[in-house]
Parts: C-alpha cells; structure tokens; sequence
C-alpha cells in the first residue's frame, strides 16, 4: 500500500493530507460491502432453514394465505428487506469491479 503524506499551507497548520490510490479505495469499499453481503446471505439463510423454503416460495405463502399470521408477516418484511439489500450490494459491487465510482 503506498500513501503519501503532504504538508499543506492551505490545511489548518499541523494537519496531515494523505493521498490514497483509487485502488486501494475501491479495495477497501469491495472489503466493506462483502462484509454486509455476508451478513446479509446469513440472514437470508436463517430465513430459508425457518420456513424450508426459499423467497419467492415464500413470498407466494404469505400472498396467497388464508389466514393472516403476524409472525410470518413480520418475517416477510424483514426477509424482503434483506433481499432487496442484496440486489443492491451486488449492483454496487459489479460497479466498483468495473471501477464505475469517482472519488471527491
């Protein structure tokens, strides 16, 4: 890892900038949203063992049930939740392999 450090005049005196590579930038944020992505599938996989089934099998129960079950209704929500969080990280994460992010 190579980081530079600058003294700067225009920096509050004393302050240190540092100078990162976008490298090791889009390194550390692919670190950061596998790390969420694992806690993410663990929780989908609690999911899957509770109700033996995967999500869309579940999601057509909770659609297509006679009766309401609050429980199983809250699970849904919170499962829902965790899938579309999912989508999300692995959208985020093709982009920083492709390098599509920019850096203020």
């Amino acid at each position: 890892m190579h980081i530079e450090r600058f003294q700067s005049s225009t920096l509050i005196p004393g302050t240190i900038m540092l100078h990162i590579s976008k490298n090791r930038v889009q390194h550390l944020l692919m670190l950061e949203h596998l790390a969420r992505l694992h806690q993410i599938n663990d929780a989908i996989t609690f999911f899957e063992k509770r109700y033996n089934k995967p999500f869309p099998a579940f999601e057509e129960l909770i659609n297509t049930a006679q009766e309401e079950n609050m429980k199983a209704w809250d699970d849904y929500i919170e499962w829902l939740a965790f899938e579309q969080q999912r989508k999300e990280i692995l959208a985020t994460l093709k982009e920083l392999r492709n390098g599509e992010f920019e850096l203020a």
